[in-house]
């Protein structure tokens, strides 16, 4: 019997023949990735969305005293204003908190 090293193949011996480094599935799927502008712009947009959903609700509680069940009836239904981006329903609050509440419970569901 032959041994490996005295085998050739396609006409070459076995221990002079080139080995390729692979690269991993991940690897190859970031390099067509980071070619892609427009897959790469609305992965941004979707980290900046999922980290406002996770985080939108407490900052604004924190900065603003906004709460997604604190009603006041004082503020009423209100037009979007710069206090109140998306406005206030029927009972005073604020619905980008609710808004923001609401996605980051349908994450939550759908991871």
């Amino acid at each position: 019997m032959k041994s490996l090293q005295q085998e050739t193949v396609a006409g070459t011996k076995s221990d002079e023949i080139d080995l390729i480094a692979g690269t991993s599935l991940w690897h190859d799927a970031w390099k067509r990735l980071r070619k892609n502008n427009m897959a790469l712009s609305s992965g941004v947009i979707m980290v900046c969305l999922g980290v406002a959903c996770l985080c939108g609700p407490a900052l604004l509680g924190i900065m603003w005293g906004y709460d997604a069940h604190t009603q006041n009836l004082a503020y009423g239904p209100q037009p979007p204003s710069l206090q109140h981006p998306f406005g206030t329903d029927f009972y005073g609050r604020d619905l980008l908190v609710r808004v923001l509440t609401g996605a980051r419970v349908s994450l939550s569901v759908g991871v």
